[in-house]
């Protein structure tokens, strides 16, 4: 999965308490690996990511955000 994080990603560890806007499935998916999932608006995303209320992201498409 694609998206903004504020650091590498090397293994599934890492994912252990990030703080991060993913959905659906691929946020139960992380959850169970141990990462606090969010539930944002598209448009609210680029705010929590600068403000740190979320540490990473899925979004992959800033246009529709507003972001660019």
């Amino acid at each position: 999965m694609g998206g903004w994080y504020n650091k590498e990603i090397r293994s599934i560890s890492d994912f252990k308490g990030l703080k991060i806007r993913m959905p659906r499935l691929g946020g139960a998916v992380i959850a169970k690996a141990g990462a606090q999932v969010v539930n944002l608006p598209s448009d609210k995303i680029f705010h929590a990511l600068k403000s740190g209320a979320i540490r990473a992201a899925e979004w992959v498409n800033p246009f529709e955000a507003g972001i660019v």
